[in-house]
């Protein structure tokens, strides 16, 4: 995979600097996915509509172009930053990985054609869980194999 190029840029070089403010939100976005915690901050600080169609979109995963039937402002009224429609789908895949849910179940939550696109781009590394399985990996080579860990 050293080799491998997507776009301009490939993996042994790094990602071109954003030109645009554009550019700079949009890297910015696929690089979070709201938590339960921001959501319900949104659905306590949103009126009414905008509050409804957040809400949609945390708990069913629908996309932007999907919600695009519910008119009104949905940010200007949030204090917080917002990342944009794909961080809450990103925050639904986050939390569904987080608690569990298989990666299938996931992917056809967001009905992603391709479990990759899900895996790659709406389940954040979750550091937590990286290290109760390192922890338990561990457990079981040192019971098993008499290997320390």
């Amino acid at each position: 995979m050293e080799e491998t190029k997507a776009g301009d840029w490939s993996e042994k070089s790094s990602a071109p600097e954003p030109k645009t403010e554009r550019e700079r939100k949009i890297r910015k976005s696929h690089e979070h996915a709201y938590t339960l915690e921001e959501v319900a901050e949104m659905l306590d600080k949103l009126p009414g509509p905008a509050c409804t169609v957040i809400a949609v979109a945390a708990f069913t995963g629908l996309t932007g172009s999907e919600l695009r039937g519910v008119t009104g402002q949905t940010t200007t009224e949030f204090n917080g930053a917002w990342f944009g429609w794909h961080a809450v789908r990103r925050g639904l895949g986050t939390r569904l990985n987080k608690m569990g849910v298989d990666d299938q179940k996931i992917q056809s939550i967001l009905r992603h054609a391709d479990i990759s696109t899900t895996q790659a781009y709406y389940i954040l590394p979750n550091l937590d869980r990286a290290k109760a399985g390192l922890k338990k990996l561990g457990a079981v080579a040192q019971k098993r194999y008499g290997i320390k860990a």
